[in-house]
């Protein structure tokens, strides 16, 4: 019924070309923009559209105590070192949203889901004591169900882990977003192979391997599901550690890698076997600590 009028199908198409905070605004001009902003149809054709259109992703920093962003700048008098807080996001955003896992001075940890592009932000979890050990890096993921339409947050806890036998339990949980809040436990995935990242790239799934002795990396893909390739290798010099630098994104044509370091965000061009920094992990801005947040245009706002 929304769109049967001519007029709304045609505000529909203009609206829809827009950034997410910019429609966001606009939906609040009239009764009728409003209902056609915050259909399920527009918000598909909005998010469908601008995937399409966005190669690079967007960083921008996120207070994560209170759920602020501010847009990406240069290191300035304003800001200072980074302090020992560790926050771990999501490689990349899943139509827009993205989850993390915070920890602060005081051993207290949180999970959260956000969509920086209209300034949503949401713990997801109760907090954690970080003495239990429950906290670790990528210990939270985000992803979709195309059967029934929902964002599926999934949360990875160790109850128990010795890292001299690898033996370890494990524990595995899932939520529907915008169905329930309550984290329902499913059977626990199985052991990865020691010293593997899997990650994914172009919707091909990937194994991250460091090579300790080179201070390298070597990113193998998984080709038509048969045969495993070497499709690049980062060589990172005196400066990185290949144990703390995490890939999370790859471009379609092979001409850069996004990393984590451990201390900054970068690209690294394989061709040129070189590396450019965009921001550091964990500074401050303004007395208030901040990180860096991937970034992509859409409207979802769940719960």
């Amino acid at each position: 019924m929304i769109f049967s009028s001519p007029w709304r199908n045609a505000w529909s198409d203009v609206l829809k070309r827009l950034p997410a905070r910019s429609v966001a605004s606009l939906s609040h001009v009239c009764k009728d923009w409003h209902a056609v902003v915050k259909s399920d149809r527009f918000m598909q054709q909005h998010t469908l559209l601008h995937d399409a259109n966005q190669n690079l992703l967007k960083v921008m920093l996120l207070e994560p105590y209170h759920g602020v962003f501010f847009p990406l700048q240069p290191m300035d008098e304003h800001q200072q070192p980074s302090s020992n807080r560790r926050v771990v996001c999501s490689s990349k955003p899943v139509h827009g949203l993205v989850v993390g896992s915070c920890i602060d001075w005081k051993g207290t940890s949180w999970d959260f889901i956000c969509n920086p592009s209209v300034g949503y932000y949401k713990p997801i979890s109760e907090e954690y004591d970080g003495e239990d050990g429950s906290f670790f890096p990528g210990r939270i993921g985000l992803g979709y169900d195309a059967r029934t339409k929902k964002h599926v947050p999934v949360l990875l806890i160790y109850q128990e882990r010795n890292f001299a036998t690898r033996s370890y339990q494990l524990d595995c949980f899932v939520q529907l977003i915008d169905t329930s809040c309550h984290w329902t436990p499913i059977s626990t995935p199985p052991r990865p192979a020691a010293d593997m990242q899997p990650a994914y790239a172009r919707g091909s799934i990937c194994v991250v391997c460091s090579d300790d002795r080179a201070n390298a990396m070597d990113i193998w893909t998984l080709e038509e599901g048969v045969d495993w390739l070497l499709g690049h290798r980062i060589e990172l010099g005196d400066e990185y550690s290949s144990d703390e630098t995490t890939p999370l994104a790859l471009d379609p044509q092979g001409d850069w890698i996004f990393l984590n370091t451990g201390k900054e965000l970068a690209y690294y061009y394989p061709r040129t076997r070189t590396l450019t920094t965009i921001c550091p992990i964990g500074q401050r801005l303004d007395g208030m600590e901040v990180i860096p947040m991937f970034s992509k245009e859409s409207l979802i706002r769940p719960y």
